[in-house]
């Protein structure tokens, strides 16, 4: 089964991704923090990844940094509220990067699963 790492210091948006990679059949580990998110990166090899961020000890920002440093970085979900065009060019740097502002519609999740992970 495919491995989805969702890193998120909210419970509630953790939840709520999780739910719905699980129904599609997806394995899920879950970071509240950026560095447990690296932390989990390195241990599990995760598949796919969804990050918030605004999260504590490191931020999104810094953790796609850390994979971009990698070779070949999974693809990666960014799930944010942070419309700002500075933060979209920043963030889209990255060429493994998708980009969503919340609320996320489930249907453009699920999209982005089935490609990223089938």
């Amino acid at each position: 089964m495919p491995l989805l790492l969702i890193a998120d210091d909210s419970m509630f948006q953790r939840f709520t991704l999780a739910k719905v990679a699980k129904t599609m059949g997806i394995d899920v580990i879950e970071a509240r923090t950026g560095a447990e998110c690296l932390e989990l990166f390195s241990r599990h090899a995760p598949d796919a990844m969804c990050l918030d961020l605004n999260m504590p000890d490191m931020t999104g920002f810094e953790v796609l940094a850390a994979l971009a440093a990698q070779a070949g970085p999974p693809p990666v979900a960014v799930i944010t509220a942070d419309i700002q065009d500075t933060t979209r060019q920043r963030v889209l740097r990255h060429p493994f990067v998708t980009l969503f502002n919340k609320p996320l519609p489930e249907e453009a999740f699920k999209d982005f699963l089935q490609h990223a992970l089938f």
